[in-house]
C-alpha cells in the first residue's frame, strides 16, 4: 500500500468514526427530554436473545436510534402527535428460537412527564421479565426510562 492509499483509508475510518460519534451526541442531546422514552436492554438478555428493529411494532411514535453502551443496548422512542411511544418489543431466544414479548408505553408529555406502563406479553414457559422504570422530567429535561434487566425462568 502506498501513501497515497494510506491517507484515503485513513481519512475515511476518520470519517466513519466522526460519524458514529455527531449521531451518538445527537441521540444524547435528544434524550434531555421527557418526550422520549430509553428502552435499556440488558447485557444479559442480549446475551441469549435477538432483538431486531425490523420485528419492532411502533403503534405510536418513532425510533429515534439506538446505542451500545457498556454492553446494553439503548432504544430511544419519540412520541408524535398527542401519543407518547406505545412499542411491542420482540426477543428471540438464540438456543431455541422461543419468543418473549413486552410492550413499553410512556404517556405523552406536554407540561409534565407521561406516566410509563410496562406490559410483559410473553415470556418464556415458566418464565418471567425483570424490568425497572423511572418517569421523566419536564422540568428537569429528563426522558423516561425502561430497564429490561431479564427474562429469566422462575428458578434463575
Amino acid at each position: 500500500m502506498d501513501m497515497h492509499q494510506s491517507s484515503i483509508i485513513t481519512v475515511l475510518l476518520g470519517c466513519v468514526f466522526a460519524t458514529q460519534a455527531d449521531a451518538s451526541n445527537k441521540l444524547d442531546s435528544l434524550a434531555d427530554s421527557c418526550t422520549i422514552l430509553v428502552v435499556h436492554i440488558s447485557e444479559r438478555i442480549l446475551d441469549d436473545y435477538i432483538i431486531t428493529v425490523d420485528q419492532m411494532v411502533i403503534e405510536h411514535g418513532y425510533l429515534e436510534g439506538f446505542q451500545t453502551k457498556y454492553g446494553k443496548k439503548n432504544y430511544l422512542f419519540s412520541q408524535a402527535e398527542m401519543f407518547g411511544p406505545d412499542v411491542t418489543l420482540p426477543f428471540i431466544r438464540k438456543t431455541d428460537g422461543e419468543k418473549a414479548t413486552i410492550r413499553v408505553q410512556q404517556n405523552f408529555c406536554f407540561w409534565e412527564a407521561g406516566s410509563i406502563t410496562v406490559k410483559p406479553i410473553r415470556a418464556p414457559i415458566g418464565g418471567k421479565w425483570e424490568y425497572r422504570t423511572r418517569e421523566g422530567s419536564w422540568m428537569d429535561n429528563q426522558h423516561g426510562d425502561v430497564w429490561l434487566d431479564q427474562v429469566s425462568l422462575n428458578n434463575n
